[in-house]
């Protein structure tokens, strides 16, 4: 019986320093915390946080199919760089395959606003 009770208080004592990781800055100034544990926070993705997730159907029929993959991966580097020159922290850029239809899809943790999330990427992209 001792036992498990030291085993619970370790558990609730780990969880409360965790917890205070991702506590709000006020918070940790309030209890003291040291810098470095300030600086340490753990970043939540879409599904966790929240944001916008943009589709983007790329119409590739007037292109010759030998050049295809060239234009998707210069759209790519196109929206990486409007999305990191903005500092959107850890936003994911990929490709995918729909049948044959291209699409290029990015996400933007923490934008929940569709229209600032355009604005971040681009309405329309062209070359």
């Amino acid at each position: 019986m001792k036992r498990t009770t030291v085993q619970v208080l370790v558990i609730i004592v780990f969880a409360l320093i965790l917890g205070l990781f991702n506590a709000p800055k006020n918070i940790q100034s309030a209890i003291s915390m040291p810098k470095f544990m300030q600086d340490m926070k753990i970043h939540l993705g879409l599904d966790l946080q929240g944001g916008s997730q943009l589709d983007y159907k790329m119409d590739l029929r007037k292109v010759p199919e030998k050049d295809q993959e060239a234009i998707v991966n210069g759209v790519l580097q196109v929206i990486t760089k409007r999305v990191n020159g903005l500092g959107v922290a850890e936003p994911s850029i990929y490709t995918s395959s729909i049948g044959d239809e291209k699409h290029i899809i990015v996400e933007l943790a923490g934008i929940k606003d569709l229209e600032e999330a355009k604005r971040v990427v681009g309405k329309t992209i062209q070359l």
